[in-house]
This record gives C-alpha cells, structure tokens and sequence, in this order.
C-alpha cells in the first residue's frame, strides 16, 4: 500500500516545497519491502508470480524517486 503514495506524496512535496516527503517515502518503502522479503518466500511459492509483480513495482516506484532526487540507482548489490 505504501507504494500507492506516489502520487500523493509527490503532490504535497510539490505544493509544500518539501522534498523530503519523497525521500520518507522511499525511506518507509525500503523498510516495508525489506521486511516483507524477508519474512515472505517469494521464488518457489505457489504465489511466486504475484510476488515478483509486487517487487517489480516496488523496484520502478523506487527508480522514479531516485531519478527525482537525482540519485543513480544500480541493477546489482
């Protein structure tokens, strides 16, 4: 659900002059996908399609932000 901010966030940031709201956003997006990685088996589960969907559009969510900040993401860690 925390990924359905975008847009919202991205409004008030602009209304509000404040940047930072995206850059909380990615914060608790991070924090959020991390723990559902981590507590959730996604290859080899019977829902592994859906899951895989979800961190894809995790990942694009958080490759906009980063472009907004001005911020180079990496494909690799």
């Amino acid at each position: 659900m925390t990924v359905l901010r975008l847009p919202e966030q991205l409004d008030l940031a602009i209304a509000d002059l404040q940047i930072n709201r995206v850059c909380d956003l990615v914060y608790d997006i991070a924090v959020k996908i991390g723990q559902y990685y981590s507590a959730v088996r996604v290859t080899g589960s019977p829902e592994e399609a859906s899951r895989i969907l979800l961190l894809e559009t995790v990942r694009k969510v958080m490759a906009v932000c980063f472009d907004l900040l001005g911020m180079k993401t990496i494909s690799k860690i």
